[in-house]
């Protein structure tokens, strides 16, 4: 059996709000299936929060982060689906996969944005630092996919289009 939640909220660090609904499953594992809503003034600090120091560097010149996704979260794995954002203002479509195995965790990433400052998009470089709790933690494969119409400079000069398909592992 599971639980109905309508809605529940939580404040988190960084200014943040994290509203969820859905199926929450007690056995044989604890299991979320449902809709999530997170908005923060300081994303920086609630990445760092959620996956340890300098996670949230990329972050810091963005300003307010909002994103509503499907959610599919486990004790092994996570999956956001469907994923709206506005980073800084700049919308933004995603997929977010992590799953946790014996050689380490596993991070992909898929994104589309019409305009996106540079700092974000050197940010993926730092997935692979990527820290959660508990053993095969540490990220050993990292996947994205990113198309991005307008790279800017934080002034908002742009810098031209990107378009990344890599893998590291």
């Amino acid at each position: 059996g599971a639980w109905i939640i309508d809605q529940m909220q939580a404040s988190l660090p960084g200014q943040a709000t994290a509203i969820a609904s859905g199926s929450l499953a007690i056995k044989p594992a604890l299991d979320f299936t449902g809709a999530i809503d997170i908005a923060t003034d300081q994303p920086e600090s609630l990445a760092n929060w959620l996956f340890g120091p300098r996670a949230g560097a990329p972050l810091r010149s963005i300003g307010r982060l909002t994103l509503d996704a499907n959610a599919t979260i486990g004790p092994n794995s996570f999956v956001l689906e469907g994923i709206e954002a506005e980073l800084g203002g700049q919308p933004l479509t995603a997929t977010v996969e992590w799953a946790r195995g014996e050689s380490g965790a596993s991070i992909e990433v898929s994104a589309t944005a019409h305009s996106l400052p540079v700092e974000m998009v050197q940010g993926l470089a730092t997935l692979r630092e990527i820290r959660l709790a508990g053993p095969g933690s540490d990220v050993a494969e990292v996947a994205v996919a990113l198309k991005i119409d307008e790279v800017t400079t934080a002034d908002g000069i742009p810098l031209g289009s990107l378009d990344i398909d890599a893998g590291l592992s």
